[in-house]
């Protein structure tokens, strides 16, 4: 059968993690649990050290990096933005793709585009 693999001939890769061993780079993460548990602000939390360069619970601190956050739920500006100044995030390092004239899916180009321009570490979607 022609398209079927034997994993006996698949190579194996070598993992690295934005937070070891919860975050692996390169990869879809979830954040999954029950509506008012805390996702949000833990994902925000992430966001926040990962911007200003501080390392997250059991992890060596990183240099500081990019992340790109898409929201459906919450308002950036009373909400979100606030919280994470609240949490000490660089807001100079954080980025949103611009939805106002077109809804985003996860099969948009942009998505790509703007990981790539802006060198993005961590890129989250809250609600999935």
């Amino acid at each position: 059968m022609d398209d079927i693999i034997c994993w006996d001939e698949l190579p194996t890769g070598s993992m690295s993690a934005l937070w070891h061993p919860y975050i692996l780079s390169g990869t879809v993460n979830l954040l999954l649990g029950d509506s008012n548990t805390g996702k949000s602000f833990l994902s925000q939390a992430i966001i926040a050290a990962l911007t200003a360069g501080r390392a997250l619970p059991n992890a060596e601190p990183m240099p500081p990096c990019n992340v790109i956050i898409q929201n459906a739920e919450n308002s950036y500006t009373n909400v979100i933005k606030p919280r994470l100044e609240q949490l000490g995030a660089d807001f100079s390092r954080i980025f949103s793709i611009n939805e106002e004239h077109e809804r985003l899916s996860l099969m948009s180009p942009k998505i790509e585009e703007a990981i790539k321009h802006y060198d993005a570490k961590f890129f989250s979607v809250d609600p999935l």
